[in-house]
């Protein structure tokens, strides 16, 4: 009996071999994810298109006019025209810009950027200013081309005045040649890849007009003025300020932006 026990014992034994595969074996841990901070410096390009708009003043200088009807020369006939206009700018623009950021929490970051921008913003339109201003149609004096010696030698004196009556039609075109910005800037990170900043500062610029103005009119409807046409131009470079917003995205947990 006791045979017959120790042999299934011994069979029992050899019939539960372990094997390696049946054991345990722990996972590794999972890699951790990546930190996306987001100090440092970047460089980067820009293409954009803009809307605006141009507001030129043309201020004609004091000239004196001569009419046909004229008796003699009368110096105080001095008549200057003036007119504004507003014209839309519309155009293409491309450039640069290279800023540092610094996240100085979790949540928010600082920032400073400068950008440079060719412009093909353009514009142009066509005004009428009218205006009406007394002159003298008639002095103390002889024919045109005839010298005449006034009373004491002084200045010829005005027998009769009218009212000019007249038009200055501009034709002119308007651009921005080109343009930048040095702006800080303040975000806070709605994700950890995801920015959402205001920012604002100094815009500058290189603006440029260039046109013609001719001028009309008569006296009284009925002497004619003589016509005539001036040509102007002015380019300068003009300085303001500058505010905006807007959404930048990390593409990478190393050095990258969008």
């Amino acid at each position: 009996m006791n045979k017959l026990a120790n042999a299934v014992a011994a069979i029992a034994l050899v019939g539960t071999p372990v094997f390696a595969a049946d054991m345990p074996v722990k996972a590794p841990p999972p890699a951790p994810a990546p930190v996306y901070g987001w100090t440092g410096l970047y460089v980067g390009g820009n293409v954009g298109y803009g809307w605006g708009k141009a507001d030129t003043d043309v201020v004609g200088n004091a000239t004196t006019v001569v009419f046909p009807t004229f008796l003699g020369g009368f110096p105080n006939n001095s008549v200057a025209v003036a007119g504004s206009n507003t014209a839309k700018l519309n155009g293409a623009s491309g450039g640069g810009q290279i800023g540092y950021n610094y996240q100085f929490s979790p949540r928010w970051v600082l920032g400073f950027e400068a950008d440079i921008q060719d412009s093909g913003e353009r514009g142009g339109n066509t005004f009428a200013q009218p205006f009406s201003t007394p002159v003298c149609t008639l002095a103390a004096a002889g024919p045109p081309g005839v010298p005449v010696v006034f009373p004491n030698n002084g200045p010829p004196t005005c027998l009769l005045t009218g009212t000019l009556n007249g038009t200055a039609a501009t034709t002119y075109d308007a651009k921005i040649n080109w343009f930048g910005t040095v702006r800080g800037r303040v975000g806070g990170l709605i994700t950890d890849q995801v920015l959402i900043y205001g920012t604002g500062g100094l815009a500058f610029g290189r603006v440029e007009v260039s046109g013609i103005t001719g001028v009309s009119g008569s006296i009284n409807t009925n002497a004619a003025l003589t016509p005539s046409a001036n040509a102007f131009s002015d380019s300068r470079t003009k300085v303001g300020f500058t505010v905006g917003g807007g959404v930048e995205g990390k593409i990478s947990y190393g050095m990258g932006w969008t």
